[in-house]
């Protein structure tokens, strides 16, 4: 069709019309996509300061964005800390506790509770698609984890490689051209750790598969049977196997987030559920205790167009906190019943990065395996308290970062005034609103489940 110049012209503003909406629209179009890394240790990554080059695609995710020194997971293990990640309640709310994996199955954890209002079901209502991959079988819809996801996926301990490539296909059928929320989680540095190469030859070069025979059993056990012990050559292969498996799921994130970079105004977080004990308190494993290398965990915010008054932070915070920063960042005013605080004015310089003032409280939860355990920070002070064995601990975390000296008994104060503080939040809190039930045992494996400690 041929047009005279007149006519070209009421075209052009008729095209220009019609369409500036959409252009609008696609440059105002935002996206969150929320990463977490099962059992990733913050102090086994290199921009929190490791010295093997475990993270170098996370590094540099860090230095476009920020990361936080001091982030704190809820509990030591997958389903509470996630379960708190999501609604931004404590395990002692959403009163996921309990449960064990055993080949594969779940036995004897809680359902999260519908009532319970998740990060997805409010981006959902705001026009965002929301998509979920899940690695770990603590995290299915069977278990209440895929409440406000359009679409969900259970990949039951896929490599992190597989989970890049589902991710990349998700966003390409489900999201192509519409604002999404994604959260991926990679299973990778959870035991048992593979032998990924090329890194496992720069960390241990003369391995040879000695701990590969004891993979089908948990990690204390594999304590005993292996010999493990601080100080050991097997302890330092223990060891080099999980970072092997870091650098793995490390390359495999760099994958994602190039194939991120093509969807727009997009904000990412990585963050980790725990860490992973090796022997700093005697234990091998997570959810066995509530020390900082179980609980301490990376959490990493690119926010596109806001440029970090900082690299680092180390105002202490909780992943509670992810909800509402997500939520500032998009401008979504509803804050439903969330719980911690956002983040984002942190980040941007608009309140000071307060390492030892008067932040808020931040606190862990352990119920598993017998235990009762909850843990609380408040600057640089760490309070530890079994309410089982009524014990007590007190660290001054800037003078001792490994917990190894309890000061509880050399200040007096500082202990009466954590104890008054976790009282105060126990009456702040209160019990559960919902009544709670369990995935589906067989009334046998219940009483062996409990008569081993894993059910009270």
């Amino acid at each position: 069709m041929i047009f005279s110049k007149k006519y070209k012209s009421i075209y052009t503003l008729w095209f220009a019309l019609c369409f500036l909406p959409i252009l609008i629209g696609c440059q105002k179009r935002q996206n969150v996509v929320v990463i977490s890394i099962d059992t990733l240790r913050a102090d086994h990554m290199g921009c929190y300061g490791y010295a093997r080059n475990t993270t170098p695609v996370i590094d540099a995710l860090s230095d476009k964005g920020c990361f936080f020194n001091k982030a704190t997971s809820t509990s030591s293990w997958t389903a509470p800390a996630m379960a708190s990640l999501f609604t931004s309640l404590m395990p002692s709310q959403h009163n996921i506790k309990h449960g064990v994996c055993k080949s594969g199955n779940i036995y004897g954890q809680e359902i999260l509770d519908s009532s319970h209002i998740t990060l997805a079901e409010v981006l959902k209502e705001n026009g965002l698609m929301t998509l979920g991959i899940s690695s770990n079988p603590h995290l299915t819809p069977e278990l209440g984890f895929a409440q406000g996801f359009d679409h969900f996926l259970v990949c039951k301990f896929n490599n992190a490689e597989e989970i890049t490539k589902t991710a990349i296909e998700f966003m390409a059928q489900y999201a192509n051209g519409k604002p999404f929320f994604l959260w991926v989680h990679y299973f990778d540095p959870h035991w048992p750790y593979s032998k990924r190469e090329p890194w496992i030859h720069t960390y241990a070069p003369d391995y040879q598969d000695e701990l590969k025979q004891f993979y089908d059993t948990n990690l204390p056990k594999v304590r005993t049977a292996a010999g493990i012990e601080k100080g050991s050559k097997i302890l330092q292969s223990l060891v080099a196997l999980y970072d092997s498996e870091i650098n793995y799921v490390d390359h495999s994130v760099g994958k994602l987030l190039d194939a991120i970079q093509g969807t727009g105004n997009t904000m990412i977080v990585l963050v980790s559920d725990h860490g992973e004990g090796f022997l700093e308190h005697n234990t091998l494993d997570h959810g066995y205790q509530l020390y900082e290398e179980s609980v301490r965990v990376p959490l990493i915010i690119r926010c596109p167009a806001i440029k970090p008054a900082k690299k680092s932070f180390d105002t202490p915070c909780s992943i509670i906190d992810i909800p509402l920063t997500i939520l500032d960042w998009l401008d979504i005013k509803e804050r439903h019943h969330f719980q911690g605080r956002s983040l984002l004015s942190v980040i941007k310089g608009k309140i000071p990065d307060d390492s030892e003032g008067s932040n808020p409280a931040v606190i862990s939860e352990l119920n598993r395996f017998g235990k009762n355990l909850i843990s609380l920070r408040m600057g640089k002070w760490k309070y530890i308290t079994d309410r089982k064995y009524q014990k007590e601990e007190l660290y001054d975390l800037t003078a001792d970062p490994y917990e190894i000296t309890n000061v509880i008994e050399k200040e007096p104060l500082q202990h009466a005034e954590m104890k008054n503080r976790l009282s105060n939040w126990f009456v702040a809190t209160g019990k559960p609103k919902s009544k709670v039930k369990r995935a589906k045992v067989d009334q046998e494996s219940l009483e062996k489940l409990r008569s081993l400690g894993y059910l009270e």
